[in-house]
């Protein structure tokens, strides 16, 4: 079911249709309607323009994403939510390079700096150093206690070690 059939299922109940009054309407069966009543109602896109604006501050709104993500986060650790908590930690990291983008960005423009290989060099060794950190020590669930395996980019971070050196 597309999400404009949805959103017209929802909004034929709200005007006072019946599950098989509408379902005719759509020519779907009324079980299906009904499902679809049971669950929240989507919320219509607001529509796109057409060229973006061009003050936006985008570092701005990139530290203000992040800010918001971060908070989220903490909020869903305080409330013992591992699943939630998963999924903002893997939407911060995406919202820090979003960000570490914007500021690159932002620099070239001002002043035509670029990233040397040493700096990624360093950064790369950064990132690993802080990987091989947190997954020495056992990872576990915070609500069932299963113990969790720690991957990198598709690898098991026991294995990062042999990688680098070359071997398999």
């Amino acid at each position: 079911m597309t999400p404009a059939e949805r959103l017209e299922i929802h909004r034929l109940a709200a005007e006072g249709a019946s599950a098989r009054a509408i379902a005719r309407q759509l020519g779907v069966s009324h079980p299906t309607i009904a499902v679809e009543l049971r669950r929240p109602a989507p919320v219509e896109a607001a529509p796109v323009e057409a060229e973006p604006p061009t003050d936006v501050d985008s570092l701005g709104c990139a530290q203000e994403l992040l800010r918001d993500v971060q908070s989220a986060r903490r909020a869903a650790l305080a409330e013992g939510d591992a699943a939630i908590a998963g999924r903002l930690a893997r939407t911060e990291a995406m919202a820090l390079a979003v960000l570490a983008r914007v500021e690159s960005h932002q620099q070239c423009e001002r002043d035509g700096f670029w990233t040397s290989y040493a700096d990624l060099e360093r950064g790369r060794a950064a990132y690993r150093e802080r990987v091989v950190r947190l997954t020495a020590q056992p990872l576990t669930c915070s609500r069932c206690g299963a113990r969790l395996r720690a991957e990198v980019a598709g690898v098991p971070a026991e294995h990062l070690d042999a990688i680098e050196r070359g071997g398999a």
